[in-house]
């Protein structure tokens, strides 16, 4: 009977999968042995082996079916909300960054046309009564600088010699003032010798942009000092100028400067 079982099972492996391939898989496979006993018609007894495979992968019975996984509508939303917050985090501290620049650059032009303005009329101030006593103001024309500093005028006259004329003439006459209508500082030629007349004559400019910078308030403040013995005079002058920007009245600056003119006065 086992030679019957070998002879079976050898010739299954011969001739029953002649692929190599197909005999790796068929390998891997658990197989069946039947044997069994039967009777042929003439009464003689037989035996039959019969080698069986289970044609189901132990592998593919082994693959475990796991359900697909993703995410839920509540999440998304969630992950929308959350990204949305955060993009106008950003977005705010963007915004926020780009006005604090803006302002500052603002402000660094206010304080740096103030001192421009201030370092224009202290160079020319002292240059006040440069000359002789044919480049002096005031009611006299004794004066080397003669101011006006009341609540409707504001103006500060002088004169000297700047191109080395023989004689003065109207263009030596010079002076600052405050215009009330455009909120700014101007410069004059030709204007009168006394300070209480700026108003009335004189070609005047702005030295100031009136869209951009306001000034709010300008003053000034004369001094002399006069030695008795000697007859000679100093004058001096103190200028205070504020000023704002246009558009944000919260950004506002103040300057201060004594301009002590070089020229003395004699009496």
């Amino acid at each position: 009977m086992l030679s019957i079982i070998a002879k079976a099972t050898n010739q299954f492996s011969t001739e029953a999968v002649p692929n190599k391939e197909l005999n790796k898989e068929l390998s891997k496979e658990p197989r069946k042995l039947n044997i069994g006993l039967s009777t042929s018609s003439n009464g003689a007894r037989r035996t039959e082996a019969r080698l069986t495979f289970n044609t189901k992968s132990s592998a593919t019975s082994n693959i475990i079916k796991q359900p697909q996984k993703g995410f839920t509508f509540v999440e998304v939303l969630i992950c929308l909300l959350l990204g949305s917050l955060l993009l106008s985090m950003v977005i705010g501290l963007y915004v926020t960054n780009i006005s604090h620049s803006t302002k500052t650059l603002q402000m660094s032009r206010l304080r740096t046309d103030l001192q421009a303005l201030v370092g224009v009329i202290e160079n020319d101030i002292r240059r006040a009564g440069y000359g002789g006593d044919q480049f002096m103001v005031g009611l006299a024309q004794d004066k080397v600088i003669d101011s006006s500093n009341t609540n409707n005028q504001k103006c500060i006259v002088y004169s000297y010699n700047y191109n080395d004329a023989t004689t003065p003439t109207s263009s030596h006459l010079m002076g600052f003032r405050y215009s009330t209508n455009s909120k700014s500082i101007q410069f004059g030629r030709k204007v009168n010798r006394q300070a209480s007349n700026c108003l009335t004559e004189g070609y005047w400019v702005n030295l100031t942009d009136p869209d951009f910078l306001k000034i709010t308030a300008l003053s000034f403040i004369e001094t002399s000092n006069t030695n008795p013995a000697s007859q000679i005079t100093l004058r001096s002058i103190k200028i205070n100028i504020t000023g704002e920007l246009v558009e944000n009245s919260e950004y506002s600056y103040q300057i201060a400067t004594h301009v002590q003119v070089r020229n003395r006065e004699h009496h």
